[in-house]
């Protein structure tokens, strides 16, 4: 998943109240942290306490495919 096809995505409006619970929203959450590779909850981090803005979807995909794991 790139951030052109969510950036399409977000083109054809907001995808917010579309889910039917919390439950459902926190698995597609957490299906995305395991798709990208990222640890559990940052994408929801990216998403709902952005550091600097409210970014896009694009930039949000764009930073969780940035995401690299520290080396120890």
């Amino acid at each position: 998943m790139g951030a052109a096809a969510v950036a399409g995505a977000d083109a054809a409006g907001s995808c917010a109240g579309e889910y039917a619970d919390d439950a459902e929203t926190s698995g597609i959450l957490e299906a995305l942290d395991r798709a990208l590779a990222c640890p559990s909850g940052y994408v929801s981090d990216l998403i709902f306490c952005p550091k600097n803005r409210n970014p896009t979807a694009a930039e949000v995909v764009d930073q969780a495919l940035a995401y690299r794991p520290l080396g120890l």
